[in-house]
């Protein structure tokens, strides 16, 4: 508990030294990384959920996203004969983008156990 104190403090000073360079959603991202890290390493573990949302519009795709092996991930399957760019939006404010072609499923994107996906922006090429 004092490490991950520690690494709050050291966090929160970072923040309010007015580092213009500093990219939020970078540094939070980092942060649960290291506080999941510790969890893990006191031996929480998580049960494995997945999950499949259809995406309609002018694109359709197949978003699958889950926790497995104490890990979220995230993947996209293109089902529309546009190209198209993919954004997932991740709770921790990062943004994580992959260009698929058309019927191409894109990499599973894995984060760490508390950094989940908040949703998928779509923009057909």
């Amino acid at each position: 508990m004092l490490a991950l104190r520690s690494v709050c403090l050291a966090g929160a000073g970072l923040l309010l030294s007015g580092c213009e360079d500093l990219d939020f959603a970078d540094f939070a991202t980092g942060l649960a990384n290291v506080a999941d890290s510790m969890l893990l390493a006191d031996g929480v573990s998580y049960e494995d959920e997945h999950y499949r949302q259809e995406l309609n519009g002018p694109c359709p795709a197949v978003w699958e996203y889950g926790l497995v092996d104490n890990q979220i991930y995230s993947r996209i399957s293109n089902r529309s004969s546009r190209s198209m760019t993919v954004t997932t939006r991740w709770n921790t404010g990062l943004e994580t983008s992959q260009f698929l072609s058309p019927g191409e499923t894109g990499a599973f994107e894995y984060q760490t156990s508390s950094v989940e996906p908040e949703g998928v922006d779509v923009a057909c090429e």
